[in-house]
């Protein structure tokens, strides 16, 4: 236990290597610290996750507050984010820095007590989840250049060819599942809950809440500008491109009625507690 608060008081200017589960290593690039407390910015996959972390990343530029990329700097390694296990405890740090570009939250247990440090989290309709996740991996989603990360989104990509867009999403909801569950320990005083439905077309309102929520002084006209720059709304829908449309409901356009009437009943747990209708 001293061991790991010791390694708290130690981050520097480096790159520090962490071993997966399975024996792989990828580094995390720690820069110095700020004086602040950490903060943490988490957004579910096909959740406005990419525009989430890309307006924060701006505005920590602007703010001068270091980030650490610990998603980014495994899948750039082409390391699973599932993969990844206690020895990232290593570059957790309670203060200097924001954690930005996760996607999921950890599958093992953290001993770094998350309810004391501010929390953003982004979420969706897992309907229109699971519908951009399938033109995702079929069309836009970037693969790494190595790794076994890189074998495996190759390998669904195929899969995708000759795969019926409902069968995907029926096929894919236990995993849906598994990522809301995963947050539901993090929902305490010190998170803030944003949903893509409220958030997609008042951008500047958004961040502007965001902002005043981690404590991070920008002024209005820097705040606009970063949100005006992100704010991307296609005419039409092209399936090709990593935004592919933005309107909310686009899932009931995609599926069939027999497979909305399966996934309102298999989701209805979650539709419920986020206020999202059937």
């Amino acid at each position: 236990m001293f061991a790991w608060l010791k390694r708290q008081r130690e981050p520097g200017e480096r790159n520090v290597p962490i071993r997966s589960i399975e024996g792989d290593i990828f580094n995390v690039s720690v820069p110095k610290p700020a004086n602040r407390e950490s903060f943490f910015i988490f957004g579910l996959p096909k959740a406005g996750s990419t525009l989430l972390h890309n307006v924060m990343r701006e505005a920590c530029h602007a703010a001068q507050i270091p980030i650490i990329s610990i998603a980014g700097d495994a899948f750039n390694a082409g390391i699973p984010f599932a993969k990844i296990g206690e020895d990232v405890e290593k570059v957790l740090y309670e203060k200097g820095y924001a954690y930005l570009d996760f996607r999921a939250f950890f599958r093992f247990d953290p001993q770094f007590d998350f309810s004391r440090f501010r929390k953003v989290l982004l979420i969706r309709d897992p309907r229109d989840m699971l519908v951009s996740l399938y033109f995702s991996l079929k069309k836009s989603h970037r693969i790494p250049k190595q790794g076994t990360l890189a074998s495996q989104m190759k390998k669904t990509r195929e899969k995708l060819e000759n795969m019926d867009i409902n069968t995907f999403v029926l096929h894919r909801v236990p995993v849906v599942i598994r990522q809301f569950g995963r947050y539901r320990p993090l929902m305490d005083q010190n998170m803030k809950l944003y949903r893509y439905e409220d958030i997609i077309f008042d951008k500047r309102s958004w961040l502007r809440d965001m902002l005043e929520f981690l404590d991070i002084p920008l002024q209005a006209e820097k705040v606009n500008e970063i949100a005006d720059r992100h704010d991307i709304r296609p005419d039409r829908e092209n399936v090709g491109k990593h935004v592919r449309q933005v309107n909310p409901g686009n899932f009931r356009k995609r599926l069939s009625p027999d497979c909305i009437e399966r996934l309102n009943e298999l989701l209805s747990e979650i539709l419920h507690e986020h206020g999202y209708p059937l």
